[in-house]
């Protein structure tokens, strides 16, 4: 179960920064998508995410192969025979109560593993809060379905209506960074 003390926490170097929303332009142009958004939600997150696990796991010796330019979402990873996803949101400071919302058409997907991470703007930290298998998102994760509020925690007082079936799955039920990736490598 990951706990605070088990996130991985670091600064988003300027140079990472930029070379995310560069791969995103990129990827953009070549797949025919719209890399305008608003400013509150950089497009590049996810990218920024990626480039901040492929630092760690090289910096921690953890053998992987980074696919960059998968525009299908299949992975983002190969750790061994498993693929590996990241999940960046924009959020407040996380809690341990909060959850982590996957969009179902995420989890249709053949991936085996789900980094999730959330960047604090105004801090520029990027947190890794853990991984969970896709199996276990699928049957631990309350449903929220289109139409419906979805009191997600890790939005604070807020609710959310959802455009799409979301699996929120806690956060607490994620395993520590470490321990996983040493665990499947």
């Amino acid at each position: 179960m990951s706990h605070p003390e088990e996130w991985v926490s670091a600064p988003v170097a300027p140079e990472v920064r930029e070379q995310a929303r560069e791969l995103r332009v990129k990827l953009d142009a070549l797949y025919g998508l719209n890399s305008q958004v608003p400013d509150r939600h950089p497009r590049e997150l996810g990218e920024m995410g990626e480039l901040c696990l492929q630092r760690w796991f090289i910096n921690q010796g953890i053998s992987h192969i980074y696919v960059e330019d998968d525009h299908l979402h299949n992975a983002d990873f190969l750790m061994g025979t498993q693929k590996v996803d990241v999940k960046v949101k924009n959020r407040i400071p996380c809690q341990p109560s909060y959850t982590f919302g996957v969009h179902a058409f995420h989890l249709e997907k053949p991936i085996d593993w789900y980094v999730f991470a959330g960047w604090h703007e105004i801090t520029n930290i990027l947190t890794f809060y853990g991984a969970a298998h896709r199996d276990d998102i699928l049957s631990s994760s309350q449903i929220v379905l289109p139409g419906e509020v979805a009191h997600t925690a890790s939005l604070g007082p807020y609710h959310l209506k959802t455009k799409q079936a979301t699996y929120e799955y806690p956060i607490w039920r994620m395993i520590g960074l470490k321990e996983w990736a040493h665990a499947i490598t």
